[in-house]
């Protein structure tokens, strides 16, 4: 029965996309235009204005902001909370003809990625798993010379992959606290 098949297929792909959704949060905060862009949910009141950190001939991409909580709609004065903010540090991932290098990191809380463009075939930088973008950050089309900037204000795993080859072209950051 190839459509019962076909039909649990994509229920278990759904199922892996709204665990994906729930815990990455919306892409509330996101700007699809050049410059800083928001890697999931920002609060209401951002945390300082977002800043292009790339040298003067690139762009920026992303900056992270965290998910509001209850906590962060009626604090306790009592208990301050420290809210994650961008350490400065920056970390390469090279986007080559077929495939980031490397195509997996670990690195802390606040901490950037410059996807640089190494070939002048044009591919993408697009968060989300194999093909299905999540909407967290975009870099759009791009080749060589271009830097793209993502800041990542939230611990988690964050898949991307290049739109026009998205089982082939794939990565993976997980951001530690």
């Amino acid at each position: 029965m190839p459509h019962a098949s076909t039909s649990a297929s994509i229920a278990a792909i759904a199922a892996v996309c709204s665990l994906f959704a729930v815990a990455c949060g919306p892409a509330d905060g996101t700007d699809a235009t050049p410059g800083p862009t928001t890697v999931g949910p920002s609060t209401p009141a951002p945390i300082g204005a977002p800043t292009n950190d790339a040298p003067a001939n690139e762009d920026a991409g992303s900056v992270a902001s965290p998910q509001p909580t209850a906590g962060d709609l009626d604090p306790d004065p009592d208990q301050a909370r420290e809210k994650p903010h961008a350490t400065g540090v920056v970390h390469v991932v090279q986007v080559g003809t077929d495939g980031f290098t490397p195509s997996s990191l670990d690195i802390p809380l606040g901490d950037s990625i410059d996807f640089v463009w190494a070939t002048s075939r044009v591919h993408t930088v697009t968060s989300g798993l194999e093909c299905l973008a999540d909407g967290m950050f975009a870099s759009g089309p791009r080749s060589a010379p271009s830097t793209y900037r993502v800041t990542f204000l939230r611990p988690g795993p964050f898949l991307y992959f290049s739109e026009d080859d998205c089982h082939g072209m794939v990565g993976s950051i997980v951001v530690e606290e």
